[in-house]
């Protein structure tokens, strides 16, 4: 009305009369629509709804909206509201993808106790591993707190970079073979300290290459190269 005035925008209102009354009328007679029920009124709603949509004038296609809004008894209003509510709605997450890290941290979320099942990480948490000194700050965490609660480790994580991840690994339902959270968390913690392992002897090899090893380094990735056939 303020882009049109007064005088244009009741025009406007006069013209659409007839075209939403031939409209209105042919879908009711085509649909056989009693007005006179609340699903006869729906039903109007349904099928003049997508017909106004292809209107191209977006001014002519709010009235007739309007108009379709009171011959059906609708709050054109509380529509636009809930059109511009369902607009802003933010996209739906993607599902998250297993891994063994992700595995370990929900389910010590989810079972706070687990942390019982952890060896000591201190020697591999500077490992660049990927969620590794997440999983890290978690389990020292419930080490610190043995009662800790699944909320109270969250509430922990309140405004943080971690906020979104963890709070959706805390309701992450892990599909399972079998009902045993526990076989799995021992299972995914075995893969990813077997890849600790892996990741500490390319980075000794590395180094072996580049400035050479202390005997103390030899040994240790002679120990590590062990380990990692054993497992």
């Amino acid at each position: 009305m303020r882009k049109y005035g007064k005088a244009d925008f009741e025009q406007q209102v006069a013209n659409a009369t007839p075209l939403s009354q031939y409209l209105f009328e042919n879908l009711i007679e085509l649909h056989q629509i009693n007005l006179g029920s609340h699903e006869g009124k729906s039903a109007l709603r349904a099928v003049a709804t997508p017909l106004i949509d292809k209107i191209p004038d977006p001014f002519l296609q709010e009235i007739l909206e309007k108009l379709l809004d009171e011959r059906t008894g609708f709050d054109h209003q509380l529509r636009r509201k809930k059109a511009r509510k369902t607009e802003n709605r933010p996209a739906p997450h993607k599902a998250i993808k297993r891994t063994p890290m992700r595995d370990v941290i929900a389910l010590l979320i989810q079972n706070p106790s687990y942390a019982e099942l952890v060896p000591d990480l201190a020697s591999v948490r500077h490992l660049m591993i990927p969620g590794l000194d997440t999983f890290s700050e978690v389990l020292e965490k419930c080490r610190q707190y043995p009662h800790i609660t699944t909320g109270q480790l969250l509430e922990h994580w309140r405004d943080s970079k971690n906020e979104t991840l963890l709070s959706r690994l805390a309701s992450w339902e892990i599909p399972l073979v079998e009902d045993n959270q526990e076989e799995l968390f021992l299972d995914s913690l075995d893969k990813i300290l077997a890849q600790c392992v892996e990741k500490q002897i390319e980075n000794l090899q590395a180094k072996e290459r580049s400035v050479g090893l202390s005997t103390e380094e030899k040994r240790e990735l002679q120990d590590l190269i062990l380990k990692g056939l054993k497992a």
